[in-house]
């Protein structure tokens, strides 16, 4: 083999190892970016749930009035929905 095929050989060794280095580069990134989605969704749920029992805590102790509870219970449990 001469000394060009060799080099060319090489180097097209080390394009299909930076190729593969970068799918998968991207494929953590975007696996990364998901895990953070699902993370920031399950607390967005969590914090929808707190505000309802406190809101249920505060009509129980009179604080808040039917009309203004049934209101905000509407827009969280409609918040979840979404």
């Amino acid at each position: 083999m001469t000394i060009l095929a060799a080099c060319i050989l090489g180097v097209l060794v080390l394009a299909l190892a930076t190729c593969t280095l970068a799918v998968l580069a991207i494929e953590a990134a975007s696996t990364d970016a998901e895990l953070h989605v699902t993370q920031d969704f399950r607390r967005t749920i969590w914090e929808e749930r707190e505000a309802l029992r406190l809101l249920r805590a505060r009509y129980a102790r009179g604080e808040v009035t039917p009309e203004e509870y049934r209101r905000l219970a509407y827009e969280l449990v409609e918040g979840e929905a979404a």
